[in-house]
């Protein structure tokens, strides 16, 4: 999340969200995580989260199971209310990378 809310002006959501989808398309890790602010479900009216999650799932294809949620790192034992979006994705199968 940040102040210009557009995904493209984001550290997050401009270049790096390319650069780390395409490091899951050619490097096929067996698993990945991704973690921001909750404000990217919100921002461009929600635009810019459909299009990152899009995205992902794309890439995912058959190959990942991709899930995310918002938690509070209050209700997970850290002392202080603060709520992350966690992006987790998991290999299914095993695959050769198209890279």
């Amino acid at each position: 999340f940040c102040f210009f809310q557009t995904l493209e002006a984001c550290v997050f959501g401009g270049k790096v969200v390319y650069k780390i989808i395409d490091y899951i398309k050619c490097q096929t890790p067996a698993a990945f995580i991704l973690e921001n602010v909750e404000g990217l479900l919100t921002t461009n009216s929600g635009e810019d989260w459909k299009r990152i999650l899009r995205m992902l799932i794309q890439v995912a294809n058959k190959h990942y199971n991709v899930q995310w949620k918002v938690l509070d790192c209050l209700k997970n034992g850290i002392p202080q209310s603060r709520k992350r979006l966690y992006i987790v994705g998991f290999q299914l199968l095993q695959h050769r990378s198209p890279c």
